[in-house]
């Protein structure tokens, strides 16, 4: 009960090698202020995991160049890595964007 967002993503990968496609579709879960992200949404074990606190969120249109570039995000850390999105729609990577700030906002 306290997933607070969840759906596929497509997540840019770290390591992209010269063949692979650099964006992977992810199941991605927002809970208890740890981001989730899996192989798909039958997955039991996550393939990375990490917590929202010290993260900011924020709409990324410069990370592609293609039709989907609006519907970009990236969550953003002073010493961390940082992890880049694209939701299947514009209003979906807002509404992620929003759910993630107010989940920050109830952290700090």
């Amino acid at each position: 009960g306290s997933v607070i967002k969840q759906g596929y993503l497509e997540k840019k990968s770290k390591d992209h090698s010269f063949f692979g496609s650099e964006w992977q579709k992810r199941w991605c879960v927002v809970s208890r202020g740890l981001f989730y992200y899996y192989a798909n949404e039958k997955s039991k074990q996550p393939k990375g995991t990490f917590l929202i606190k010290g993260y900011s969120v924020r709409m990324a249109p410069h990370l592609r160049r293609d039709s989907k570039k609006e519907s970009c995000f990236e969550l953003t850390s002073q010493d961390r890595r940082t992890y880049e999105f694209t939701a299947t729609s514009p209003a979906e990577a807002r509404d992620w964007v929003d759910q993630i700030s107010f989940l920050l906002k109830d952290l700090s």
